[in-house]
């Protein structure tokens, strides 16, 4: 693959799907995923559009996108140790 293509983010699409996500906020790189709810290759489409959703939430300023956002803050602060920025 690396001798087809240059672009950085079709390599990184075939490493997924290859040899899957590894550990998403740790250091394995892989073996079986631990993320259950998805499948970071094949649910591509999906996580784009509920990111753009996300995003659209937030653009409103919106009491909604205040408490999703609070509760996205919570939990970031919970497993990284550290807050995020403000919305």
């Amino acid at each position: 693959m690396m001798c087809e293509s240059s672009d950085g983010f079709e390599l990184a699409q075939k490493d997924l799907e290859l040899r899957g996500p590894g550990d998403f906020f740790g250091t394995r790189q892989h073996s079986i995923p631990s993320l259950r709810a998805a499948n970071l290759y094949t649910d591509i489409a999906i996580a784009s559009e509920a990111c753009e959703a996300v995003n659209k939430v937030f653009e409103e300023k919106t009491e909604e996108a205040s408490v999703l956002y609070n509760a996205i803050a919570s939990m970031f602060e919970l497993r990284f140790g550290r807050k995020m920025g403000s919305l």
